[in-house]
């Protein structure tokens, strides 16, 4: 197992940081906030780590990384929407 960091807080620092490169990623190669988007990706989160990859095998620290990840995912679709209103 890897641990790319100390503490649930490293993480969570971590994550915001990333989001808002991910958003302004998704800015730059003309991605549209889209409510099919906002729902679909933490799914696919969910189904991509937690079946796929076997989280579940990680018990608890499995399903406390997909759902945080779930989470990331829904971060990065709001900091999109918020970067597209603030163009307007």
């Amino acid at each position: 197992m890897h641990f790319g960091y100390d503490s649930i807080a490293e993480f969570l620092n971590r994550q915001n940081r990333y989001s808002d490169i991910e958003a302004e990623n998704l800015v730059a190669n003309k991605v549209k906030f889209s409510w099919i988007l906002f729902l679909w990706k933490p799914i696919r989160e969910f189904l991509v780590r937690y079946i796929r990859h076997f989280g579940f095998l990680d018990g608890f620290y499995g399903f406390a990384l997909t759902v945080l990840m779930m989470v990331y995912q829904l971060q990065v679709m709001i900091k999109l929407w918020e970067l597209e209103r603030q163009k307007k």
